[in-house]
């Protein structure tokens, strides 16, 4: 299960640094972006519109981070409880 969880790990963190060299290559909608974040909305339309696809980059990447740690944490969380488990029960 530890294995599993550290694999997903490492693939949330490719595909979120996947997804940030896609919209910053193929650039986002500026409509897109203010949907997803109305609050967006208060800044000027030039300033948005160049770097939207900057916004998107960097939250898919903090995104990934965000799932990687969480992921990598529960794998060696279970691995320290088996070690754990199996240090006490060796006594």
């Amino acid at each position: 299960m530890a294995s599993l969880l550290k694999m997903l790990a490492w693939g949330a963190l490719s595909s979120s640094v996947g997804t940030a060299a896609l919209a910053i290559i193929r650039g986002v909608p500026m409509q897109l972006l203010v949907k997803a974040i109305p609050l967006l909305s208060i800044l000027p339309a030039t300033l948005l519109s160049s770097l939207s696809s900057l916004i998107v980059a960097i939250m898919a990447i903090e995104a990934g981070l965000l799932a990687f740690l969480l992921l990598f944490a529960m794998s060696e969380f279970i691995l320290l409880q088996v070690m754990i488990e199996h240090h006490t029960r060796s006594r």
